[in-house]
């Protein structure tokens, strides 16, 4: 947290522009939002990407308000869910059929394997925190190998990889404590505790020069 405290707090004549560099280090470190299937639905995304672009014009401190919500609470329902499935979670022995590339070349495993009552389930562990290594390995060496997975008994198709539980919740923590940063910062300037300064303008031209990605 260091070197994030350092990056992060480094120029404050433009806060916005470090909020901007604390999303990148967060989503290359966690793979916050996309990279970890944190999807919203597209009835309420749609209501939240309204939020965020009238609060770009009204008052910007709330698009920190609406981030740093969004990280906190997908950071807990994972958190909950990984509970859950550890102490509820039934095991399967599966198999790696191949691996799946985002667009910046993520990769996710795409895993087979049988429940306890005999359904085939074929797809992408629930939560998968993917790093920039996945985007130079190939991965062909674990092509059709056998692997444990942890799955829930009402909904076979949330699963997670065994070997991959303490990297899981390290990294969804990681998610909590950067949902809690934007908040604190975001409610400390409309109490009045800090003072942010953050001007309608560069917050424009940070988002606006960047593509929205999808959630």
């Amino acid at each position: 947290m260091s070197d994030i405290s350092t990056q992060f707090w480094g120029d404050r004549s433009d806060v916005v522009t470090s909020i901007y560099k604390l999303t990148v280090i967060v989503t290359e470190n966690g793979e916050i939002l996309h990279k970890s299937k944190m999807k919203i639905s597209e009835k309420y995304g749609l209501i939240v990407v309204v939020l965020f672009v009238f609060f770009m014009f009204y008052k910007p401190i709330f698009c920190v308000l609406i981030i740093g919500t969004l990280v906190f609470y997908y950071g807990i329902n994972y958190l909950t869910f990984l509970n859950y499935i550890k102490k509820n979670g039934i095991e399967s022995l599966g198999e790696i059929l191949s691996y799946e590339s985002d667009e910046d070349g993520h990769k996710t495993p795409i895993i087979e394997f049988r429940t306890l009552k005999g359904e085939l389930i074929k797809q992408k562990p629930y939560y998968y925190a993917s790093t920039d290594l996945t985007i130079f390995r190939t991965y062909k060496n674990n092509i059709n190998k056998r692997i444990t997975v942890i799955y829930s008994e009402e909904n076979p198709e949330k699963f997670v990889i065994k070997t991959e539980k303490d990297f899981n919740i390290g990294s969804i923590i990681f998610i909590i404590i950067v949902g809690l940063i934007f908040l604190g910062l975001s409610i400390g300037n409309l109490l009045g505790f800090l003072n942010m300064n953050i001007k309608e303008s560069s917050l424009k031209n940070n988002y606006c020069q960047q593509p929205l990605q999808r959630i």
